[in-house]
């Protein structure tokens, strides 16, 4: 049977790639996205898997979508890859912080996902492979920051990880693991052209980490390469 997969922020970057690798599989996708009718590269799959690729209007903001979101997948959930992110404002340092932007961005990055995850909950344990996937990045890591900065999105990211661990172990019981992945310095709208890889590069890795979930604990913080990162 055909595994069902979850994806977040699907119109472009990392979850288009997640979405086109994982379609290539065979796999029933589920792609979430803001504004659909402007998401043309995922219209073009769509045309591509016609009855293997189905799109959602997901605002991931809109407290009344995440809770009702559940009504529109009709099957269990093998692995909710939640990958939606913003960076927030650059160049934002000590003297010129913005709360509306850190909150934004938190608000984004730490609590829509766990928000949605806990919607999706049921979907994910009615499943065989039970996994969800959050893609954090390096900088959310406290013991490896050397250079500062970034406040709303470094923190944003530590709090996304320290949420999906307890969510990790609140449940455990009910068989579902929880992996906290680190895409590389990826080559897309938010990564830029200076990037060291692609995105297809990136989920390469990230695929054969999810390919293996079996051999990692729940919980674990790993680069795309498989290397466990710091806390």
């Amino acid at each position: 049977m055909e595994k069902s997969i979850f994806i977040t922020g699907a119109n472009r970057g990392i979850g288009l790639e997640f979405t086109r690798q994982f379609l290539m599989t065979g796999a029933i996708i589920y792609a979430s996205c803001r504004t659909p009718e402007r998401a043309t590269a995922l219209q073009g799959l769509q045309q591509q898997y016609p009855n293997s690729l189905h799109i959602i209007a997901l605002d991931m903001l809109d407290r009344e979508a995440i809770h009702n979101v559940s009504t529109l997948v009709p099957q269990p959930i093998d692995i909710l890859i939640l990958n939606a992110g913003i960076s927030g404002q650059s160049g934002v340092k000590i003297g010129n912080l913005d709360i509306e932007n850190l909150q934004h961005v938190f608000a984004t990055n730490s609590f829509a996902p766990l928000c949605l995850a806990d919607a999706l909950l049921e979907r994910v344990a009615k499943s065989k492979e039970k996994l969800i996937i959050a893609i954090s990045s390096r900088m959310g890591s406290i013991g490896d920051n050397n250079s500062g900065g970034r406040y709303a999105y470094r923190g944003s990211k530590a709090a996304l990880n320290a949420l999906m661990f307890s969510l990790s172990i609140d449940i455990q019981a009910d068989g579902i693991k929880v992996l906290i992945l680190h895409p590389g310095s990826v080559q897309t709208d938010m990564g830029g052209v200076q990037a060291l890889i692609t995105a297809e590069t990136s989920v390469n890795g990230m695929r054969k980490i999810i390919d293996n979930a079996a051999t990692y604990a729940s919980g674990s913080f790993l680069s795309y390469t498989g290397e466990l990162i710091p806390w």
